[in-house]
């Protein structure tokens, strides 16, 4: 518990109990949850008061995906003419008007490469 709120032990037992107690029942609970999806097998156990079809796939956009996407295609054409170790990573957009390398390609998935 105290490495995953990065406090100290001694910090953790100055909390109410009923805190400590909520604390290690929530990270417990969490543990059973889905590793991949995130889903509380509550949701869709109907002995446990879910339903089987609780959800359902649904087709969402998301303009930072769309982003992301455009940028990694553009990044596996490109990636050769930047350093080694570079990465790409999704981040806020400078204000407008501050003039970035980036602002220079098209639709700013990609910042242009420095090297000659």
């Amino acid at each position: 518990m105290c490495e995953l709120y990065r406090i100290r032990h001694s910090e953790f037992l100055r909390w109410p109990t009923s805190d400590r107690h909520k604390a290690v029942m929530y990270q417990l609970r969490k543990g059973e949850c889905c590793p991949d999806c995130g889903t509380h097998p509550d949701l869709t156990d109907p002995r446990r008061g879910g339903h089987p079809d609780a959800v359902v796939m649904a087709p969402v956009h998301c303009r930072v995906c769309e982003i992301r996407e455009r940028g990694m295609q553009r990044w596996e054409r490109d990636k050769k003419n930047y350093p080694a170790g570079t990465t790409l990573r999704v981040q806020p957009a400078p204000p407008p008007g501050e003039a970035t390398d980036a602002e220079h390609h098209h639709d700013h998935d990609v910042p242009r490469s420095t090297s000659p």
